[in-house]
This record gives structure tokens, sequence and C-alpha cells, in this order.
């Protein structure tokens, strides 16, 4: 060995071995920075299912929703009837961008997403309202179940 320094050959040696460290860092950062954007979606997908579904079931509550009808305008809308005969409109609505639309206050609907099934059941018993929706990037469903009995 040279006493006077490193050999060009240790030193493309040593080059190369730090290229390959740093090569699968890299490979670990992006794969986790992908992780975690992906349950960063997931997280606001499940927080605007959680919201939307509360918000309903507190009128549940408060407001004594009876039944679930379909409404005229499109096929993605549905009316809350309460007992008082008053009625509370829950539809997608899109300007630029789509929300989900519920007693004036808009819920904004990630870009990637789409209302897939905006399905409405009725009977003497049971009103069923089931929407659907699809994000495209994460290739996952996520479902508003709500029942009045």
């Amino acid at each position: 060995m040279n006493k006077k320094g490193f050999t060009t050959v240790e030193l493309i040696i040593s080059f190369a071995l730090t290229s390959v460290l740093l090569a699968s860092l890299m490979t670990f950062i992006l794969v986790y920075r992908n992780r975690v954007n992906r349950e960063e979606l997931r997280n606001g997908m499940v927080d605007l299912k959680n919201t939307i579904t509360k918000t309903i079931y507190d009128d549940i509550v408060s407001d004594k929703l009876i039944k679930i009808e379909k409404c005229n305008e499109n096929d993605k809308c549905a009316v809350f009837l309460d007992k008082d005969n008053g009625e509370h409109l829950f539809k997608v609505e899109s300007d630029n961008q789509e929300y989900f639309v519920y007693k004036g206050l808009k819920y904004a609907i990630p870009s990637d997403v789409l209302v897939n099934n905006f399905v409405i059941a009725s009977d003497e018993e049971l009103s069923h309202l089931k929407v659907i929706m699809h994000h495209n990037y994460l290739n996952e469903d996520y479902e508003i179940l709500i029942n009045i009995n």
C-alpha cells in the first residue's frame, strides 16, 4: 500500500461501495414515502366517510329522520325525511370539484375519487342508503352506509 495516500483502485472501490449504499438508501426512502402517501390518502377517505356518516346519524337521532327516498334531480341524490315532513337533501354536486352536500355543508371529494354507486332501498320497516366511492390511486372502495329503522 502506498504510504502517501490512497491508490486510485482504493478510491474507485470506496466510491463504488458508497454509491451502492446510497442507491439502496434512496430506494428505501422512496418506498417509505410512497407508503406514507398511501396511508395519508386512506386516512383522508376514512375521515370523509366517518364525518358524513356521523353527521347524518346525529340528525337521525336529533331530527328523528324516518325515511330515505330518491331525488328527482339525478342518480347521486337522496332525500332524508324527518317526522315533521321536513326534507334534508344529500347529494353529489360538482363545479370544478365534486362535493357531498348535506344541509348546506359541502364535503370535498378528492379529485381521484369516483362516486360509483348511490343506492337507495326502502320498505315499510327500513330505509337504506349505500354510497360507494372508488379511489383510483389506491384502487380501493369506501362505503357510506346509512340505515333508518
